[in-house]
This record gives C-alpha cells, sequence and structure tokens, in this order.
C-alpha cells in the first residue's frame, strides 16, 4: 500500500502538483509530519498539510491550498503557451 501510494504521487507529480493533507494532526506537530513523509515516502518537494477535518476551517485552508496550487499550475501552463 505505501509503495502503491509512492509511486501513484511520483506518476502524478508527472503532470500535476499535488499535496497530502493530514487529518487529526496539529500544525505544529513536525515529527509526525517526518514520520508520514518517511514512511509513505513522500518527496521533500510536496507539502504535507495538517488538518483537522471536523475543524471548519482548517478544511478551509487546506481547500485554499489546493486552490492556490490549481491556480498556479494554470498560469504556469497559460505561460508556456
Amino acid at each position: 500500500m505505501v509503495r502503491c501510494l509512492s509511486t501513484m504521487i511520483e506518476e502524478e507529480n508527472q503532470h500535476y502538483r499535488c499535496f497530502v493533507a493530514l487529518n487529526r494532526a496539529s500544525p505544529d506537530d513536525h515529527a509526525l509530519v517526518d514520520r508520514v513523509r518517511t514512511r509513505l515516502d513522500i518527496p521533500g518537494d510536496i507539502a504535507i498539510l495538517a488538518c483537522d477535518a471536523t475543524d471548519k476551517e482548517s478544511v478551509k485552508n487546506v481547500l485554499l491550498a489546493l486552490l492556490y496550487a490549481v491556480l498556479e499550475e494554470v498560469e504556469a501552463q497559460s505561460v508556456r503557451v
């Protein structure tokens, strides 16, 4: 399962920017983020965002991060064309 996720991220990362939302994590829990990154073999250029799916502001922050990443990708593609 871990290898599958890593492979999927590598394949997707060739075309799209992505990040991982880590549910029930504190933004200050850097050790947990590091453990997840290591165990799932997530490359350093992929952001891991701590969030709490039961907290509206936390979910909003993750969705905004996703939206900004998509907008940056769209802008980058339009510059290349």
